[in-house]
């Protein structure tokens, strides 16, 4: 895994912890985060606790953050931009 991709793995994470995320549901997203291949939508931690398939898709920097958003829940995560 890209390791640039480490801290919003670490974001969409907590927020499945901060939701009441089993460990074992927490183990399975951020399996399919990390074998996601190359190119192809990450995938939403809110879509996962509902059971449903979302895609996270970037959008443009915004104030020392780069934020992505779900294309089936429309949750967005602000992430902040390394330095």
């Amino acid at each position: 895994m890209n390791s640039a991709l480490m801290p919003l793995l670490e974001q969409l994470t907590k927020h499945l912890k901060d939701n009441g995320a089993l460990q074992s549901s927490v183990a399975e997203f951020q399996s399919r985060f990390q074998n996601a291949a190359p190119g192809d939508p990450l995938p939403c931690p809110q879509c996962h606790l509902e059971g449903r398939i979302g895609r996270l898709i970037p959008l443009p920097e915004l104030d020392g953050y780069e934020p992505v958003k779900c294309t089936e829940c429309g949750e967005t995560y602000p992430v902040k931009t390394p330095t």
